[in-house]
């Protein structure tokens, strides 16, 4: 779950955080975009400065974030296949150290299949296996430990029209920790 959230954040940064679409980035050959964010709300002030770097196909390829006396609060790296999915998410620390990377594999349909993540020491310590169903929906996604042990398994059930009915997770020894279903109203 947490490789899907990473995911959808680094497509989102280049729409939403700094509101230009990818498209516009590429076509105007912008490499760099610098925001400055001051925050009032909730009774403390606080400044914040990101930027991010660009691809030729306007994907955000790295982004800094700072807080208000310059000082690297978040650093991350990202790489993207011809088909424009990510391949590759390193954090790295203040110093430009990797903290944790991420490799998502495809197949050549483009369906991400395999996620590992590494340590600092780029040691695997996980790796998440995902199969599809016969209409290419996420059928399953299953998380083994660095040792190949089976740590989680998520299941996801389509309704009639192809939309996610439930997703079901259960731990190693196949009970269920966690469950979330939906009901569409057409």
């Amino acid at each position: 779950m947490q490789k899907i959230t990473t995911t959808l954040f680094a497509l989102l940064l280049c729409c939403i955080g700094n509101a230009q679409s990818q498209t516009q980035i590429a076509d105007r050959h912008i490499k760099s975009i610098t925001h400055k964010t001051i925050d009032e709300r909730k009774g403390n002030s606080s400044v914040r400065t990101t930027i991010n770097k660009y691809d030729k196909r306007g994907n955000v390829i790295e982004q800094v974030e700072l807080n208000e006396d310059s000082t690297i609060t978040k650093w991350e790296k990202f790489a993207y296949n011809k088909r424009g999915n990510t391949t590759l998410y390193i954090e790295l620390d203040k110093d430009g150290k990797q903290l944790k990377k991420e490799v998502s594999i495809y197949d050549s349909f483009g369906y991400n299949t395999e996620d590992q993540t590494y340590n600092a020491n780029n040691v695997l310590i996980e790796k998440s296996v995902i199969s599809y169903t016969k209409f290419n929906d996420k059928d399953t996604e299953t998380v083994y430990d660095k040792d190949g042990k089976l740590k989680t398994k998520t299941a996801y059930e389509y309704e009639g029209k192809g939309m996610v009915k439930s997703k079901t997770v259960y731990n190693a020894e196949n009970k269920v920790i966690y469950t979330r279903t939906y009901k569409y109203e057409y």
